[in-house]
C-alpha cells in the first residue's frame, strides 16, 4: 500500500486519515502539583488536523499554577491550541510558601481566619494575601493550664498578618501552670499559709511557693506529708507540675505533774517550789489553791 511519512516522528502512516491526525503531549513541571485537562478529550492523544482544542491546568494544594510553556505559553488558563501539527504543552507550577501557626505548648488551641485548629497547623497562602490569628488567653485544666504572653511576632493576642513571600512559622507563647493544693488534717487543727499567695491556687511554673502551717488552740504541728515531708511548719514546694501539701497536727496532751520540790512548806509562803511534769506549753502558768504564782 501507500506509505506516507509522517512530520512528527520517524514512524510512517499506516493510511491517509492516519497522516490528517496530530498528536497532543501534556507534561507538569512538577508531577504533584496539579493536572492538565483537555477539551475535547481524546482516547488516543491525537487530534483531526486543524482541531482548536482548549487546555486547563488544574492546581493541587500547596502550589499555584504559574504559566505555559511549549506550544502553548503566558498564564491564560486555559490556554488555547491549534492542532496543525504535533503540539507538545507543558503547565508550569511554583510551590506556595509553607505558613506554620504553632504554640510553644503543643496541642492548644488556635484560632485562624475565623476557625479553630489544634496547634501546630500549615497553610499554604498566596503570598501578599492577608489573615488573622487568634488565640485564648487562658487554656487548659487541671493538672495543668496555659496563660498567653506573646507572638513571636509581637502581634497583640488577635492580630492580622500578611502571607509571607517565604516559609515562616508564627509562634504563640504561653507559660504553663499548676494547681498546689493545700489541707490540713484534722481539719480543726490548725491553717496552711503560702507566700506568695495565689487567688485560685495556681502557679507558674518553676514558681518557689512557702508553705507555713499553724496549729489552732489545742493542736500542735507534727509533720507534712505529700510533696513536702518532714516535721520543720515551714517549707519550700518548686511548682514543677500539680502539688499537694497537708499539714498533720495533733491534740496538746493535758499537762501532767510529775514532780514538787519541796513537797511541803510553810503556809505563810515565801518558799520557792519547782514543778516538774510534761506536756506545759510555752509560757503556761501555774496555780496553787486557785492563785497563780
Amino acid at each position: 500500500h501507500t506509505r506516507y511519512w509522517r512530520d512528527w516522528s520517524s514512524d510512517v502512516c499506516s493510511s491517509d486519515l492516519e497522516c490528517l491526525r496530530r498528536w497532543l503531549t501534556t507534561a507538569l513541571s512538577s508531577a504533584s502539583a496539579g493536572g492538565i485537562l483537555v477539551a475535547p478529550a481524546s482516547s488516543d492523544g491525537f487530534y483531526a488536523a486543524g482541531t482548536a482544542i482548549q487546555a486547563i491546568a488544574t492546581t493541587n494544594t500547596g502550589y499555584f499554577f504559574s504559566g505555559w510553556t511549549g506550544d502553548a505559553t503566558g498564564t491564560v488558563n486555559p490556554a488555547s491550541v491549534t492542532m496543525a501539527g504535533p503540539r507538545s504543552i507543558t503547565a508550569t507550577y511554583t510551590a506556595l510558601p509553607v505558613t506554620t501557626i504553632r504554640t510553644n505548648q503543643a496541642g492548644l488551641s488556635i484560632v485562624v481566619d475565623g476557625a479553630s485548629y489544634t496547634a501546630p497547623q500549615t497553610f499554604n497562602w498566596t503570598t501578599g494575601s492577608s489573615h488573622t490569628i487568634a488565640v485564648s488567653s487562658l487554656q487548659g485544666a487541671r493538672p495543668a493550664r496555659y496563660t498567653f504572653n506573646s507572638w513571636s511576632d509581637a502581634g497583640a493576642i488577635s492580630h492580622a498578618i500578611t502571607a509571607p513571600i517565604s516559609s515562616q512559622i508564627f509562634t504563640a507563647s504561653f507559660t504553663a501552670q499548676y494547681p498546689l493544693g493545700l489541707g490540713a488534717s484534722p481539719a480543726a487543727g490548725g491553717t496552711v499559709a503560702t507566700n506568695p499567695g495565689s487567688a485560685d491556687g495556681y502557679y507558674n511554673t518553676g514558681q518557689s511557693v512557702q508553705v507555713t502551717a499553724t496549729p489552732a488552740a489545742g493542736y500542735q504541728f507534727a509533720s507534712w506529708s505529700g510533696d513536702v515531708v518532714g516535721p520543720t511548719a515551714s517549707q519550700t514546694v518548686v511548682m514543677s507540675a500539680a502539688k499537694s501539701v497537708t499539714a498533720v497536727f495533733t491534740t496538746v496532751p493535758a499537762p501532767t505533774v510529775t514532780g514538787i520540790v519541796p513537797s511541803v512548806g510553810p503556809i505563810a509562803g515565801g518558799t520557792s517550789v519547782t514543778i516538774t511534769g510534761t506536756g506545759f506549753l510555752p509560757g503556761a502558768t501555774v496555780a496553787l489553791g486557785g492563785t497563780v504564782a
